[in-house]
């Protein structure tokens, strides 16, 4: 998944669900300092789902209150405080609810900033990322923009720069941003557990045995770093693997090649 030094200095979580054996899925392996991943809760499996153009099919993992568990914990792979971060997934869901947690780590219960979930949710407030309060953020157009990922392969991505700043963005392209927050995702549950980073849903204050926002759709590939990307590397992220899944150009894409284009023609005048 590399593309540049910046996105392989520090890789926390990078898996493939892609080719792994058809079937149940009990395992999966990562590579990044998370560790390989287990499952916790439910029974997974693969299964597959059209390319975007319908040429060929593209496998992933479905999720109905499934729950996988990294080996290591949250704070011994590189994760922790008010760091920088980028998160980054490839799923496809035919019905999205207000929030639907892909990838976490922390907890849920408080206070604002102690939960990390990247989310494909309708919500215009805490749709798109869950942190607990107000650093949470949602999708651009009040929450609207994630509607036109419904039922195809979608790249969301997530990145949080350290010092206050957060971005979203949908198949390569910004979708939200916001300023002024602050992050300290718990690093140990209510019973004195340490959290870990989790798969297909977030977790309760009390332990990690629970699914109170679970994905109900499937995902193929996770990626996690401690970097802070830039808006142009994030867009790199989803180039480097949008032929596996043939994307439909976002309207946001689209306006920007038209946009390309006019000026282009007023060149040539």
């Amino acid at each position: 998944m590399a593309l540049s030094s910046t996105l392989t200095a520090a890789v926390v979580v990078d898996i493939d669900a892609t080719g792994i054996a058809a079937g149940g899925v009990g395992a999966l392996n990562n590579a990044g300092t998370a560790g390989n991943f287990t499952s916790l809760i439910g029974n997974a499996s693969t299964t597959t789902h059209p390319r975007n153009d319908g040429a060929g099919t593209v496998q992933g993992i479905a999720f109905a209150n499934n729950k996988f568990k990294s080996a290591n914990s949250m704070a011994a792979s590189g994760i922790s405080g008010n760091q920088a971060h980028t998160v980054a997934a490839w799923v496809w869901n035919s019905a999205i609810g207000s929030e639907e947690a892909i990838i976490s780590w922390g907890h849920r219960g408080g206070p604002d900033g102690a939960n990390m979930g990247l989310h494909q949710g309708t919500h215009p407030s805490f749709g798109a990322v869950g942190h607990w309060g107000s650093p949470d953020i949602g999708f651009g157009n009040d929450g609207a923009d994630i509607n036109d990922t419904i039922g195809r392969w979608a790249h969301l991505a997530y990145v949080y720069d350290g010092s206050g700043s957060q971005r979203v963005f949908i198949d390569g392209v910004l979708s939200n941003t916001e300023s002024g927050i602050s992050l300290n995702p718990h690093q140990t549950f209510d019973d004195g557990s340490a959290t870990h980073i989790y798969l297909g849903s977030e977790s309760v204050a009390g332990n990690d045995n629970s699914t109170p926002i679970p994905f109900s759709g499937t995902i193929a590939r996770w990626y996690v770093t401690d970097t802070a990307l830039s808006d142009t590397d994030v867009a790199g992220l989803f180039g480097a693997q949008a032929a596996q899944f043939i994307p439909e150009p976002s309207s946001a894409v689209l306006g920007m090649l038209g946009l390309l284009t006019l000026l282009g023609l007023r060149r040539r005048r």
